[in-house]
């Protein structure tokens, strides 16, 4: 007889927990319409998209141009492109011979820190001022210069090139006396051929610094000195002389004057 056979069951082992779905992440409108825009279906293509757009623009302050009359936004906006604190803050790096007054320097800083310029444009653009300045003062100096050797050569052919030198120093003593030297050389002209000329002939008419005077005027004879000579001359005495009947006229007329001066008796006739 066959003893029975015990069946021995194995426990299946529990299946482990399912772990549901995360959610979908809720999105605003503006960043749907700009997942729908650029055809982007999860968030690291969005992720993705803002390091791009970091490479292009850079990494820390944005300039945001702010509208007209916005002045705190501009300041800003001035700030970040590197414009000073306070308007001292600007240093001036010039190494040329023009020389610009502190007054002057401080007022364009001024002007510069409204107009929100950087260090360097504040630089360059007075840089570029001052070397402006010093072309113009070269170029005046340059047209001094060819005057001076035109008037050297005027003096030469009027002087002659050994005399020259000795009338422009006359010449400068004779306008020191007359106390105009220094406006001649204010106004360029202390060698200017004619002034040297003038000024020689000054000196010329002059004797122990006294300029020589005028001959005077011969003096004005009166109606009585007039017609006596009348009477003396040839036309006056010679009816048939030619001017006769003219001197006549003119002796009749100074009698006539003489007559009607009052208080005046005549007694030359």
């Amino acid at each position: 007889m066959t003893e029975p056979t015990a069946t021995v069951t194995t426990p299946t082992p529990a299946a482990p927990p399912v772990t549901p779905p995360a959610a979908p992440p809720v999105w605003s409108d503006d960043v749907k319409n700009l997942m729908e825009t650029k055809k982007w279906t999860n968030i690291d293509q969005l992720a993705n998209g803002y390091r791009q757009l970091e490479k292009f623009t850079g990494v820390g302050k944005h300039l945001v141009i702010p509208e007209a009359e916005d002045a705190e936004g501009w300041n800003n906006v001035y700030n970040i492109l590197g414009r000073p604190e306070t308007h001292d803050k600007y240093e001036l790096a010039y190494n040329g011979n023009v020389k610009v007054s502190d007054e002057i320097l401080g007022q364009f800083k001024q002007f510069a820190h409204g107009l929100g310029l950087t260090q360097k444009q504040f630089n360059d653009i007075v840089n570029f001022q001052l070397d402006v300045a010093a072309a113009q003062e070269q170029v005046l100096k340059d047209q001094q210069n060819q005057q001076a050797q035109a008037e050297t050569q005027g003096l030469i052919q009027r002087f002659g090139a050994a005399n020259y030198e000795s009338k422009i120093a006359g010449a400068h003593i004779t306008a020191n006396t007359l106390g105009i030297l220094n406006t001649l050389k204010a106004k360029g002209l202390d060698r200017d051929p004619d002034i040297i000329a003038m000024l020689d002939t000054i000196k010329t008419r002059t004797a122990e610094d006294v300029i020589t005077p005028p001959t005077p005027p011969p003096p004005v004879k009166s109606p009585v000195q007039e017609r006596d000579e009348i009477m003396q001359s040839k036309a006056f005495t010679d009816k048939f002389d030619l001017k006769h009947k003219e001197t006549m006229k003119r002796y009749l007329e100074l009698c006539d004057l003489i007559a009607k001066a009052p208080g005046y008796k005549d007694r030359s006739r």
